[in-house]
């Protein structure tokens, strides 16, 4: 199952401390609200993501 959300990365969090600093608000507390609005209730790990894209090319068995 695939759901929206956002991935917890060096760009994400770096967003989510310009988020609380321009609303001077804490940086656990803007993640908290974000992940308030995420389906699955927290942010998606890079390897979560990146697990997305490897499908095989066939059912058959390597040879």
């Amino acid at each position: 199952m695939v759901l929206s959300g956002r991935i917890d990365t060096d760009g994400i969090a770096a967003l989510d401390a310009d988020q609380a600093q321009w609303r001077g608000i804490g940086v656990k507390t803007v993640r908290r609200q974000s992940e308030e609005r995420i389906q699955a209730g927290r942010y998606g790990g890079p390897e979560e993501f990146a697990n997305l894209g490897w499908r095989p090319k066939s059912r058959k068995a390597p040879t």
